[in-house]
């Protein structure tokens, strides 16, 4: 899949143009439809070579995402039905729509173009007065917040991730320990996805905290999905685990 390099705005330019877009949306959200725009005089893609996404081509982007999107918006441009499917369906079209340079996602100059200039309808649909932070392209920005999701996650898609509560999100997501290593975070929220007993976000909260402290003494990245699904089993129930000679828990308690 040819991934593509977006144009990248600084913030002193999204933060003007988000004051315009606050404007509008004051008057209506439904009319930040008509202000998407696939250039801006002041954003420019990184120069490290690579595929340049051109405005016709962001253009066909903003027409695949939206008609993935258009069912879960209202008239209104507000979202309509649970907030928990709006962000899972936005990860998922962005996530193959744009299909972005890793570097590129990784910035946040380039999702607060995203965001100001080529999505901000979705951006307000989900929070109808947003936050500075939720329009600049931090962690907490709509689009890379649920591109991010996806994108750790998809393998998931079918199997319960997309049911997964915002707060067990949270959790899996944004412990940098936990999130760098994708094997790591799957496995956890495939543990929080089987778990059928009461107070499920108590079970991820004290799932999460065990495995972070667990990357420390140990070194998580080469292990294999069993193992790792072994790991998240064990730390779940309160055992030791320690990898054998074929890769399994040893037996052990603590």
């Amino acid at each position: 899949m040819t991934g593509y390099l977006y144009p990248r705005l600084a913030d002193g330019h999204a933060l003007a143009r988000f004051v315009e877009l606050q404007e509008i949306a004051y008057q209506s959200i439904a009319g930040l439809r008509e202000q998407a725009r696939f250039e801006h005089n002041q954003a420019a893609p990184v120069p490290t070579g690579g595929t340049v996404a051109s405005g016709t081509k962001i253009s066909q982007v903003r027409t695949e995402v939206m008609t993935q999107m258009a069912p879960l918006i209202s008239e209104n441009g507000h979202v309509a039905g649970p907030h928990r499917i709006f962000d899972w369906m936005l990860g998922r079209a962005l996530f193959h729509g744009l299909q972005i340079v890793v570097s590129d996602a990784a910035h946040k100059s380039t999702w607060n173009f995203l965001s100001t200039s080529v999505f901000p309808d979705l951006v307000w649909a989900r929070f109808p007065d947003p936050s500075e932070d939720r329009v600049l392209g931090g962690s907490r920005n709509v689009l890379r917040r649920a591109w991010m999701r996806y994108d750790l996650l998809n393998e998931l898609e079918g199997h319960g991730a997309e049911d997964l509560n915002e707060d067990e999100l949270v959790q899996i997501t944004e412990r940098t320990a936990l999130a760098r290593n994708r094997g790591l975070a799957v496995a956890v929220a495939r543990s929080v996805i089987r778990h059928e007993g009461p107070r499920r976000m108590e079970y991820t909260r004290v799932l999460c905290k065990r495995v972070v402290f667990l990357t420390g003494p140990l070194l998580l990245d080469t292990l294999l999905p069993a193992q790792l699904d072994e790991l998240v089993s064990a730390v779940a129930k309160g055992e030791r685990w320690e990898p054998g000679a074929d890769g399994r828990r040893q037996a052990g308690g603590g």
